[in-house]
């Protein structure tokens, strides 16, 4: 007898009796302990005994009763084909054991030969490292492995150059070639690792995600592929379930794993109009989810794609643009300059040669390398965690460095749908008379103003119509026709085009259009029964987030779409820098043409990125939720319409460019130093020359520090 607990999903669950109903179906089954029904989580928890019925009959048993069950298991992440390469590995015993005895023969009489064979075994490490070095050379990129190389060959060149001038210190460079190849080993499995450790393959993380989804349609549950889920689906995620795809909660309340993205453990609590990622976990509560992003457009897949690009990227494109190409040439140079300067100023080949090459063994190519690549993705993960989804590494560092800002008005400023505000029957008309007009003329139209007042006059618990009253009733809505009365609704000019006197309501018209607000007026026949009045209310935190970002010497285009009272309205509240009412479309590309061929670096923010293709701005960004915001073009996404979070999307750039500048300055500081006491001030007072290893000790410290950078 094997007892086991399983948890079903239960679809279609709305009242205590239809839950008690299953539950005592279920319990009577031969084999079942127990099973108990949640209405809260639409789950099932079933004790029985696996010798004697299966998950099968159960589910049988639920449908029986007239509901949908399944069983879901939590997928098991899949096994990486390549494990992470560990630093120290059997592999390093020999480079270490050659670095070991070369050391000791250095410092023993007649220990030029033996020394030069350990150079020559350690040599033989090269076939691992060369791949990395041609990838680097080609790539015009160097991390490390490069210079490294280069100085393992010239340590040993200058150890044959001293053998041949039977010179005592020819066994130290030989010495100094076996640390170097050591050292390039453990700087190519440190990087290798770290590359290994940023990118997190596609393929783990589809493995991560369930193979099924619940999927709500036709006020029925069904499963379907993960893989086959699209845009505008209504997901339902219960407790212990992975989330499929990105999306927005519109019904019920839960509890939420989101580490796998933003890498923070705290719980975060999710209820309607929140935002979930995919790759998150249920712990508790469930809802229901309307997907906005799946396959490849989600945010986790795009942070994957981002690590494997910096993974693969040894160098930031920081303030110090190609940094670490110019330091590679750089670190050459002075090694060649402090070698020819100990030469004359000392007499002493080999001590000018040591000094040049202790120069070469202080780069810390790997250390910069690495401190970019960290800060790149801690700062994207940040900026997941706060609805915000970096695209590419250019524009991580381009959004920082934003001087145009060019926006339209919808979803960034003002929200795209209006808002009823005003609701003014006439003296002759009852407010509950002209409400049930206006949702016999509005509630059969699709356009903007229609939605708003149906929306309105629903929370007047008005929802329907007696369609017997009106002898016609036009399906597109603005006009109907009810006991001989002709009732239309129409902006001002409509209704004066028709010869309607409009002088009694001219002046609160006049009123309600200098609050920017639109006027829709409702006619009997040839009177005005009364008006309505709606706006596009601004997004709250809009006009202080666009004065940040003038404070951060921003300068800023709004494109407005509305009526010239609300243009006008908006200037006084936001107060931007320039104004454009209704601009063509050839009007915003010749704007963002004419800002492009300047050095400013621009950024449009679209609410509406389908018209934006051609667009020459530096940085595209997609303010907004649903399908548009997977615009391959776009820089930057946000997925909240909230110009907050572009500001916020600007600091993080910046914090990041600062945070890269100061760790590279101190970088510098530290390869000035290294080189100014292993390069010129040890030969110059120290009689005996200092192995190479010293140098190169400090080197790899400088890469381990640089690991542990935020």
């Amino acid at each position: 007898m094997t007892v086991i607990e399983k948890t079903f999903s239960v679809s279609d669950l709305s009242i205590q009796v239809s839950a008690d109903s299953i539950a005592r179906r279920v319990s009577s089954l031969q084999g079942v302990r127990k099973a108990d029904v949640s209405i809260a989580s639409h789950t099932m928890r079933v004790e029985f005994d696996e010798d004697l019925i299966t998950p099968n009959r159960i589910i049988q048993a639920v449908r029986e009763a007239g509901y949908q069950a399944y069983l879901k298991e939590s997928p098991q992440p899949r096994k990486e084909t390549e494990e992470i390469m560990p630093v120290f590995s059997r592999s390093l015993i020999l480079p270490a054991v050659l670095a070991a005895v070369s050391l000791i023969l250095a410092y023993m009489p007649a220990g030029c030969l033996p020394a030069l064979l350990a150079a020559l075994l350690s040599f033989g490490s090269l076939k691992n490292i060369l791949p990395d070095v041609r990838q680097e050379i080609r790539s015009g990129r160097y991390a490390g492995e490069t210079m490294l190389v280069l100085l393992a060959v010239l340590a040993f060149v200058s150890g044959i150059f001293l053998m041949a001038q039977k010179d005592p210190d020819a066994s130290l460079f030989f010495a100094d070639t076996a640390c170097t190849m050591l050292a390039a080993q453990l700087i190519r499995r440190w990087m290798h690792r770290r590359r290994q450790i940023l990118m997190k393959s596609r393929s783990s993380i589809s493995a991560s995600l369930p193979a099924t989804a619940s999927v709500y349609e036709n006020h029925h549950e069904k499963l379907e592929a993960t893989s086959e889920l699209k845009i505008d689906q209504i997901i339902v995620i219960r407790p212990g379930e992975t989330v499929p795809a990105d999306g927005r909660v519109v019904k019920g309340f839960a509890v939420m794993d989101e580490s796998g993205l933003t890498g923070w453990d705290k719980p975060v609590e999710k209820s309607k109009g929140s935002y979930v990622y995919a790759n998150s976990r249920c712990l508790k509560g469930s809802i229901d989810l309307k997907t906005e992003k799946v396959g490849n457009t989600t945010a986790m897949m795009k942070l994957a794609e981002l690590a494997e690009k910096t993974a693969s990227d040894s160098s930031f494109r920081s303030p110090f643009r190609n940094f670490t190409k110019n330091l590679f040439f750089y670190v050459v140079l002075a090694a060649f300059l402090s070698g020819i300067g100990l030469y004359y100023s000392a007499g002493d080949t080999a001590s000018a040669l040591s000094g040049s090459l202790a120069v070469l063994a202080c780069s810390a190519l790997p250390a910069l390398a690495m401190i970019s690549a960290n800060a790149v993705m801690n700062t994207a993960r940040r900026a997941a965690s706060e609805h915000i989804l970096f695209r590419s590494v250019d524009a991580l560092e381009m959004v920082g460095r934003t001087d145009q800002l060019v926006m339209e008005q919808d979803n960034t400023v003002t929200d795209n749908e209006l808002t009823v505000t005003d609701f003014i029957p006439s003296e002759e008309m009852s407010a509950g008379e002209l409400e049930y007009i206006a949702y016999a003329l509005e509630s059969r139209s699709d356009m903007p103003f229609a939605r708003a007042i149906t929306r309105y006059l629903r929370t007047r618990k008005i929802s329907g119509i007696d369609r017997q009253e009106f002898s016609r009733l036009s399906s597109k809505g603005r006009q109907a026709i009810k006991t001989m009365s002709r009732y239309r609704a129409g902006f001002l000019e409509d209704i004066i085009g028709r010869g309607i006197d409009t002088s009694a309501w001219d002046s609160e018209i006049s009123r309600l259009r200098q609050e920017g607000k639109r006027v829709l007026l409702f006619t009997e026949d040839s009177r005005i029964i009364g008006l309505i009045a709606a706006i596009r209310p601004l997004i709250p935190g809009a006009a202080d987030a666009l004065r940040d970002l003038q404070e951060m010497n921003i300068a800023v285009t709004l494109l407005t779409d509305g009526t010239a009272d609300e243009s006008a309205l908006l200037q006084e509240k936001l107060n931007p820098e320039n104004v454009m009412h209704q601009p063509a479309r050839y009007e915003t590309e010749r704007l963002l043409q004419n800002l492009s061929d300047s050095n400013a670096v621009t950024a449009f923010l679209s609410g509406n990125p389908d018209h934006i293709s051609s667009m020459p701005a530096d940085v595209t960004a997609v303010i907004g939720t649903g399908a548009n915001t997977s615009y391959e073009h776009a820089g930057l996404q946000l997925t909240r319409k909230r110009l907050g979070d572009f500001l916020n999307a600007v600091t993080l750039s910046r914090d990041l460019n600062s945070r890269i500048q100061y760790a590279q300055i101190a970088v510098i500081i530290y390869h000035a130093l290294a080189v100014s006491l292993f390069g010129f001030l040890l030969p110059a007072f120290l009689p005996v020359r200092i192995p190479l290893i010293l140098p190169l000790a400090c080197s790899l410290a400088a890469t381990f520090a640089a690991s542990r950078f935020r």
